[in-house]
């Protein structure tokens, strides 16, 4: 694929990331406060790492790959176009849960953690 990306890595204090790309190798992407938009991630291979402490993250799939997401306030927004299968790991002190989603302990690895912010899956 001659439109990939093999790594990102972008860390900002307040601004607000939107990326649109293929992925072929890790993404990892921090805030502060601003929020993190992922999009049109299709390698099975690749790695995510998102981290925002007040800002929301969306991540649009479409197919899963090996994910890690810490927010302390911030809402996570998940959809998988292909609805592979996740082994999910989602912890939080005061968040929910919601929407439908393929678990399966032999699913690519979701991490996803949150102090207060909800976890929803489109």
């Amino acid at each position: 694929n001659t439109n990939s990306i093999e790594d990102v890595k972008l860390k900002s204090t307040s601004s607000d990331f939107d990326i649109i790309s293929d992925i072929s190798s890790l993404l990892k992407a921090e805030s502060t406060s601003g929020d993190i938009d992922i999009n049109k991630i299709n390698n099975s291979d690749a790695n995510v790492y998102a981290k925002s402490v007040s800002g929301s993250i969306v991540i649009n799939y479409i197919d899963a790959c090996e994910t890690e997401i810490k927010t302390t306030s911030g809402d996570v927004d998940i959809s998988i176009i292909n609805n592979n299968q996740i082994d999910l790991d989602f912890k939080s002190t005061s968040g929910d849960m919601n929407g439908n989603v393929s678990i399966n302990s032999n699913g690519t690895p979701f991490k996803i953690s949150t102090v207060s912010g909800d976890l929803s899956f489109d």
